[in-house]
């Protein structure tokens, strides 16, 4: 009677033990309001039975990280020019720090702006590229992450939500501290290759942190 009983409650403990394994629960986020809180865990919950890819894209600076005052790709570009070619004689000093000069004044919703970064990053090996970046995060950035962001991050990683980050900045300056702070694969961050217009102008304002 007994082993006949569990035979036939075998499949839905199972079924129970399986859904319980892999059910997903929402983890409301400090300072989201609780109509915010309600719309977010309706959408997470919405496409729980997809087969597809499910894929949230972010962008970078003032969207996951803040600015002190200027994005981490300027400023980490200024502080590596200041303390390896301002001043220096040599030909290639002049040249990146007169490319860099170019990159402060100049408009930086203009193609020009992107070509100045490859030719001052130019020479450059993807691990030094990374350390510049890796740097100056940590020496500026590192406190500049939404917490809320971060939060919501975990949230759509725990519903299988793929997550990548684009830029419109050189993107060897954030692989490594992305990865590192938010454990995203390096090969989820992706650059485009436009100036973004919704990034603010330059032009006649002080360079990055205010300094000249």
């Amino acid at each position: 009677m007994i082993k006949k009983t569990f035979r036939s409650i075998a499949p839905l403990v199972f079924a129970m033990l399986a859904w319980s394994v892999n059910a997903q629960t929402y983890r409301p986020i400090a300072g989201f309001s609780a109509e915010t809180t309600r719309k977010l865990e309706s959408f997470l919950n919405s496409p729980r039975t997809m087969k597809e890819r499910k894929v949230a894209v972010f962008d970078c600076d003032g969207t996951l990280l803040g600015q002190t005052p200027y994005y981490l790709a300027d400023e980490a570009t200024y502080d590596f020019a200041r303390k390896n070619y301002e001043g220096k004689k040599d030909e290639n000093s002049k040249t990146k720090w007169a490319v860099c000069r170019q990159l402060i004044d100049g408009d930086n919703v203009t193609f020009s702006y992107i070509e100045n970064y490859i030719r001052f990053y130019a020479g450059m090996t993807p691990d030094e590229m990374c350390r510049v970046g890796w740097e100056c995060f940590h020496d500026k950035f590192q406190r500049k992450f939404y917490p809320e962001m971060k939060e919501l991050l975990g949230n759509l990683e725990e519903y299988g939500i793929e997550i990548w980050v684009i830029t419109a900045s050189p993107e060897l300056l954030y692989q490594r501290f992305i990865h590192e702070e938010l454990g995203i694969p390096v090969d989820h961050r992706s650059q485009i290759l436009y100036p973004r217009r919704d990034r603010h102008r330059r032009n006649g304002a002080s360079d990055p942190a205010g300094r000249r």
